[in-house]
């Protein structure tokens, strides 16, 4: 399995995320759940995702967190200099 920006972008599409944008930036949120046996593989996959995307100089932090209570439930949040837009246009490296 590659762990890519384009393959997570595959797995997680761009519209299934709630974004919210403003004059200093956007902030990007969405609850994803992960089959429990697949859970392993998926945290594999998206861990270099991750440090990708906190290495690009326009993100202010993405953070993955894990529900206590539900471990299947997922929360992706990241933080950016840029407006929503600018998403539909960046390299994918």
């Amino acid at each position: 399995m590659t762990s890519t920006v384009q393959a997570h972008r595959d797995l997680i599409p761009f519209d299934s995320f709630i974004s919210s944008s403003g004059e200093h930036g956007t902030l990007m949120v969405t609850d994803v759940f992960i089959l429990p046996d697949k859970l392993a593989e998926y945290i594999a996959m998206v861990t270099p995702v991750v440090h990708e995307m906190r290495a690009m100089p326009e993100c202010l932090w993405c953070e993955i967190s894990q529900n206590p209570t539900d471990p299947s439930h997922i929360r992706i949040q990241h933080g950016w200099t840029k407006a929503t837009e600018w998403f539909s246009n960046v390299s994918t490296r």
